[in-house]
């Protein structure tokens, strides 16, 4: 799965590409958090053209969002990553995969 985040004129929106199959961008705006007991923070994802070469990071980070996919993708648990990005908060990244996944319940119903 590629997690891209696109920043509009209007409203910044998340482009969630699962081997192509996904390419139409569904507004943060649309998207629910639920609650969390920790804050996170707002927006959970940023990207500049000046770090990183313009990768998605966690907010407040230079942990890009692409390398926790990459844990979970090779089997390695949530807490393999958190032990090894200590930057990033279990809630950070929690909240993170579940803007992933409801995005893909949006773009799913929307089929």
């Amino acid at each position: 799965m590629a997690i891209h985040i696109l920043a509009g004129e209007s409203r910044p929106q998340l482009n969630l590409g699962v081997s192509g199959i996904l390419s139409t961008p569904v507004s943060l705006a649309d998207v629910s958090l639920g609650a969390c007991a920790v804050p996170v923070p707002t927006p959970l994802i940023t990207r500049s053209p000046d770090r990183l070469s313009g990768a998605a990071v966690f907010a407040g980070t230079r942990v890009p969002v692409q390398t926790l996919i990459e844990y979970l993708e090779g089997g390695d648990p949530l807490d393999a990553f958190l032990a090894d990005f200590p930057s990033v908060t279990r809630e950070h990244a929690v909240a993170v995969l579940e803007l992933a996944r409801e995005a893909l319940d949006a773009q799913a119903s929307a089929a």
